[in-house]
């Protein structure tokens, strides 16, 4: 029992060893008319949805956007930087930034970001804002948030049990 132990302790130390190199970051966002700051002309069934990733070593954020029965075709989509409910400046042009863009459906792109975007966009400040001619200030909004990532859980549920054990043997 004494070696599983043993085991478990340095496969725990090896995992977080290669953690702190790099942490890629998940991340998601469903944008919806509700969040929109100012309010925008209503739009019927407009929404979309966002997903990607964040390496917090080269701070290259990586991501997907969708979008669906906008007014019209997006005339712009960003990165802003706010907590929910509020208007805040624009951090990251997602258009200038696109591999692949079309104005009626998605974006796929990356941007790195500062170290200061880096600290907002941890803190969950980030938000994407998609625009069209009918709202040019936004038609439909959606704050980005962090996933918990499946190993930062899987290393919670072995420290769990290695405290579990360690307890149990005591009594």
């Amino acid at each position: 029992m004494l070696k599983l132990m043993r085991a478990a302790v340095l496969a725990v130390a090896m995992l977080g060893a290669a953690t702190v190199q790099a942490a890629i970051i998940p991340w998601t966002a469903s944008l919806d008319q509700a969040q929109e700051v100012p309010a925008p002309k209503p739009v019927q069934d407009a929404e979309g949805t966002a997903f990607g990733f964040f390496n917090d070593v080269t701070n290259q954020l990586i991501w997907f956007i969708g979008w669906l029965d906008l007014s019209g075709p997006a005339i712009a989509v960003h990165f802003h930087e706010a907590p929910i409910g509020v208007a805040g400046p624009i951090r990251v042009d997602v258009i200038a930034n696109s591999i692949l863009f079309d104005e009626d459906l998605f974006s796929i792109g990356r941007a790195v970001l500062t170290d200061a975007q880096e600290a907002a966009f941890l803190a969950n400040l980030f938000y994407i804002n998609v625009h069209t001619r009918l709202n040019p200030a936004g038609e439909i909004r959606g704050q980005v948030l962090r996933v918990p990532e499946p190993a930062a859980l899987a290393l919670l549920g072995l420290g769990l049990a290695a405290m579990a054990v360690v307890r149990r043997r005591r009594r």
